[in-house]
């Protein structure tokens, strides 16, 4: 369930009349679950059941939750989330402000399921981390949604349905705690953007060759949406409504 959220790797090239490499199995996702959201906007629910926001302000349980969400294997050392957060705080101010944040986000989440205990305080490390056996985030089925469509790289229908795959997920840019001074989560809303531009040219591609001219204008849409400044987006997006006889566009 935990997987490491993060940039897809290169794709891997298939040997010639080779298939691609197979993707590896995605580990079976539990039917209860704790669901953190960044794309299009946060939310929590537990167990299919969302959290009001206005609860979420509280303890600054938003901000730290996006902030692990976004954190690359949803952990971060507790001095650099203090750092990120309060600026200029001491040390016991901080921890004292984590635990009260733990603390809220765990009797929130268990007056829907008692059973949960989301946040994971290690001290010896002296860091927070996401529970990965009960919590699951948008950001990790986006990455790996976009590393599929990459290592099937040469096999156009298997490109075109991860990318379908892809567009389902990306509900909208990725949320951004204000209370973030480090950028760490505006580095990580411009890497998502990328990599969103990326596979959907990809699939762009993938779906003229197969011949499936609207679908591919509507993937170069979507990549000229997150970022129409790139070159390769303008030109997918031209290629697109050429094909499908849209000269005006």
């Amino acid at each position: 369930l935990e997987r490491v959220a993060g940039p897809p790797s290169e794709p891997i090239p298939a040997p010639t009349g080779a298939e691609p490499p197979m993707v590896p199995e995605e580990a079976p996702e539990p039917e209860h679950a704790i669901e953190i959201c960044l794309l299009g906007g946060f939310t929590l629910a537990v167990n299919g059941t969302r959290i009001p926001d206005a609860k979420l302000t509280q303890r600054n349980v938003k901000a730290v939750l996006s902030m692990l969400a976004a954190a690359p294997g949803h952990k971060m050392p507790r001095v650099r989330l203090i750092e990120a957060l309060w600026p200029g705080i001491d040390f016991i101010t901080g921890m004292n402000r984590i635990y009260q944040t733990a603390t809220r986000t765990r009797n929130l989440v268990r007056k829907i399921d008692p059973s949960y205990d989301p946040i994971v305080l290690v001290r010896g490390e002296g860091s927070i981390s996401l529970r990965g056996t009960e919590v699951r985030c948008d950001v990790d089925a986006f990455a790996y949604a976009a590393q599929e469509a990459m290592v099937f790289e040469g096999n156009d229908q298997k490109v075109v349905e991860a990318v379908q795959r892809l567009g389902d997920i990306y509900l909208g840019e990725l949320y951004v705690a204000p209370q973030d001074t480090s950028g760490m989560m505006r580095d990580r809303l411009r890497e998502t953007r990328r990599i969103y531009a990326d596979v959907m040219v990809l699939g762009s591609e993938a779906a003229l060759r197969l011949g499936r001219r609207r679908q591919a204008a509507h993937f170069a849409a979507a990549a000229e949406t997150a970022d129409g400044s790139r070159e390769d987006v303008v030109c997918a997006l031209i290629r697109a409504l050429k094909a499908s006889g849209r000269f005006d566009e």
